[in-house]
This record gives structure tokens, sequence and C-alpha cells, in this order.
């Protein structure tokens, strides 16, 4: 069965909303050499369509590699209720799942050889923690509070999870990765 990992940039105040206004600062080469290590294996990628609308708009177009390769020739599906069709520049389109969102991913995660990545995508990430679908939450926290933004928990959502593991960078980022809280 294929697992689906979200990958969340996160503020110390839990803001995921427009990192790349805010991430910058804290990039490093060794923070970039471990993220583009995990990129190498065969992953598909989920969106949301907030997220979907933002990356079309760069990655088909984009030479910012090892990244707009993994983008543009990975398998890519968007969740979006208003959504027919998902184009991708000259690639390959992305295949929309609309409907019951939770049954729609458990019988792709039951049916599909490669693992999912959701970039982004509050909302789907969300979704799927609470119905049990999420395998791992990556979180990429920076060491910035900001005040106010779009947080990626907020409302009622209510999860346990675990620590897998950590990885600190130089620009003071910290890779924080949970899975699911196991039963005691």
């Amino acid at each position: 069965m294929a697992e689906i990992t979200a990958n969340e940039n996160v503020t110390l105040d839990g803001v995921f909303e427009d990192p790349e206004n805010w991430s910058g600062p804290f990039q490093s080469p060794d923070m970039f050499e471990f993220i583009g290590k995990g990129m190498q294996s065969e992953n598909a990628l989920l969106f949301g369509r907030k997220t979907y609308e933002k990356f079309v708009t760069f990655w088909p177009n984009s030479d910012m590699e090892p990244f707009a390769s993994k983008m543009n020739k990975s398998r890519r599906f968007v969740v979006s209720t208003t959504l027919e069709h998902a184009p991708w520049g000259d690639w390959d389109p992305c295949t929309v799942i609309n409907g019951n969102v939770p049954d729609t991913i458990a019988g792709l995660k039951r049916q599909s050889s490669q693992d999912f990545v959701i970039l982004g995508s509050g909302q789907l990430v969300r979704t799927l923690i609470g119905a049990g679908l999420l395998d791992r939450l990556d979180l990429m926290v920076h060491p910035l509070v900001l005040g106010t933004g779009k947080r990626l928990f907020d409302g009622d959502l209510n999860a346990s999870l675990r620590l897998i593991e950590s990885h600190a960078f130089s620009g003071g980022v910290v890779i924080l990765g949970y899975g699911p809280a196991t039963e005691s």
C-alpha cells in the first residue's frame, strides 16, 4: 500500500501561508541538499486546488533543479471541487480528484505502487489527518514568528502524532518528521 507524506513550511507560531515571502533568509545549502536527496524517490504529487493554482504558474517553465524535474515529470493529482481539468504547461496534466476525497484517496493508496507527497495544501493535509490517511507529516520549522497569517492547524482537528526523526540546518530551519501516534 502506498504512503502519503505531507511537507509543510511553517513558522514557530504555525503560519504556513505564502512561505515564498518569508522562508528565504533561513534557507541553506545543507537544507537544499537534504531536500534534494529526498526528492530522488519516485513519488506522485498531491495538491489542493490553491496550491495547484500557485504551482502551475511557476513549475512547468522552471529550470530550478532538481525540483523542477521532480515537479514536472511526476504524476500529479489535484483535489478540487471546482476544477474539471488541471493542465501543467507542456507536461502531462494533473489528475483531478473530486467527490468524496477521503474515500478516493484511500483507494489510491491501496492501488498505487508509488507513494504520494503533498506540498502545501493545508486543507487537504487536515482532511487526511482527520481521516487517518496521512502516514507522515514533515514540518520545516523556520525560526520566525509572524503573529498573523493562515496557520496549518486552525479549527477543530484533534490528532496525536509521534516524532519519528529531526534534522537541524545551518540556516536555523529544523525539519520535524511525525507519524501517527501508536496506540498504547
